[in-house]
């Protein structure tokens, strides 16, 4: 790998690390649960015939009762994926699925993070949200 794409995904991934410090310590600030472990970098979905999205990250985030009459747009709620402690179970009420139920009180929210550093052309991003399309339906 050449010393320029190195440079652009070691920035990328720093950019990535920060993001999730961003939501954790809005989290913080809000009385939400997110917790370092509910970020999980580039998790491969396959989507079959060989293709698959990977996302920068996969975010699992629960609101806080009072919080979650909040609207929660660009929220995905059922992406299939398991519980971000790798058992499957979110840990809550909602039998499993993750799909925004109540959760301890709460929403448990799950999302695709993606992070833009005016890098990926249109055409790629195009691309790549057809994917997310693909794997949501």
């Amino acid at each position: 790998m050449d010393r320029t794409a190195v440079r652009l995904k070691v920035g990328h991934r720093l950019t990535v690390t920060e993001t999730a410090l961003a939501f954790l310590k809005d989290a913080r600030q809000r009385g939400d649960l997110c917790r370092p472990l509910d970020w999980i970098p580039e998790v491969h979905h396959p989507l079959g015939s060989g293709e698959a999205v990977i996302p920068d990250a996969l975010l699992y985030y629960q609101r806080h009762p009072a919080n979650s009459a909040h609207h929660t747009a660009g929220m995905d709620h059922g992406d299939g994926a398991g519980g971000a402690d790798g058992t499957g179970s979110t840990g809550g009420t909602d039998g499993g699925n993750g799909e925004g139920n109540d959760v301890r009180g709460g929403v448990l929210l799950r999302a695709f993070v993606e992070v833009d550093r005016a890098t990926m052309g249109p055409e790629r991003l195009a691309a790549k949200l057809g994917h997310y399309a693909r794997l949501h339906s």
